[in-house]
């Protein structure tokens, strides 16, 4: 399992690469997807964190935390963790395993183009995860990961079946 923030990182150095900018909004949207996407394709968590129904949709506390700055402007450097020990600010091992890299790639490849707004837009969708939890601007409740996989699950399902009937 790795950190948000790590995760945060490749799409970071994706956009970087592509020399597309890329929003908090946008990394937040992401990185959820990717979350929920792992959790359907692989049957594992892909980072610790939990992620909050937040008044903007799903969001994962570290990385809008370590991020911020950047308000609704493009994000022009990876994020740092925090020892909890120590106290010193380092880049997350983004060591990531082949499986784990091809979900978030197609992540990327999928999503990549989305506008901010596009992004709370999918998820916010009427049985999204986050429609089901949120409630309200001054609540945060935890987005169960049983009901993340679930969502994903059925998109793939969804997805499958209109491969099948396409011509």
């Amino acid at each position: 399992m790795h950190s948000a923030i790590a995760v945060a990182n490749y799409f970071i150095r994706k956009a970087q690469q592509e020399e597309q900018p890329i929003t908090l909004l946008q990394l937040l949207k992401l990185t959820y997807i990717a979350h929920g996407w792992h959790l359907a394709v692989l049957n594992r968590a892909l980072f610790e964190e939990r992620v909050k129904a937040w008044q903007y949709g799903p969001v994962i506390p570290a990385v809008y935390h370590e991020f911020k700055r950047y308000g609704s402007g493009p994000i022009s450097q990876v994020g740092m963790i925090t020892d909890a020990w120590s106290g010193a600010r380092t880049v997350p091992d983004e060591q990531l395993e082949p499986d784990t890299r091809d979900v978030l790639d197609r992540v990327w490849i999928a999503y990549r183009h989305f506008t901010a707004a596009q992004l709370v837009h999918i998820t916010h969708q009427d049985d999204s995860p986050w429609k089901q939890c949120y409630e309200g601007p001054t609540e945060s409740p935890t987005i169960p990961e049983g009901l993340i996989k679930s969502h994903f699950q059925n998109k793939a399902s969804a997805n499958q079946a209109a491969e099948a009937v396409s011509p």
